[in-house]
């Protein structure tokens, strides 16, 4: 490998070890071959272009959230506790829980009512007087009985 492809592969590696805090899952995220991720994984956290390149990327570079995981690398970390042997039956059935939150599989209720339920009101007739008021009540109790008639049948 020349200097450049060298160099080309910390600049990533850095920027996935920024990502990832794995060396491990870097350096295979970096190259698809097998000996020389393990290479990198062992050797280059520490290498001065790598370190360089991590305090630039975290000084002007990307905003934090670009150097945080994706959504989809969390959910896979997530699952991959749920689906652990070495977990605790308590502690994988959590992480299960917590994956269908991530990934959108239960719905968070809302906030907002989304509909007013309003029972036993009493419709009560305006009036300036008690014979005024009893008149315009019985007028209402007569719309309400026909009502309710033409409704029952």
């Amino acid at each position: 490998m020349d200097a450049n492809e060298q160099y080309r592969l910390k600049v990533i590696f850095a920027k996935l070890l920024l990502q990832m805090n794995d060396p491990a899952k870097a350096a295979f995220a970096t190259t698809p071959d097998t000996s020389l991720a393990l290479q990198i994984a062992y050797h280059w956290p520490k290498d001065s272009v790598v370190v360089a390149e991590q305090q630039k990327l975290v000084q002007s570079g990307p905003s934090a959230r670009e150097l945080l995981p994706s959504k989809e690398t969390q959910a896979r970390d997530i699952y991959n506790i749920a689906t652990s042997d070495r977990v605790s039956a308590e502690d994988r059935l959590k992480a299960h829980r917590l994956y269908a939150e991530v990934m959108g599989h239960i719905e968070r209720p809302t906030d907002k009512p989304t509909g007013v339920l309003v029972q036993n009101v009493m419709v009560v007739p305006v009036a300036s007087n008690m014979d005024d008021w009893q008149k315009l009540a019985m007028k209402q109790q007569d719309k309400l009985i026909e009502h309710a008639a033409t409704t029952i049948q």
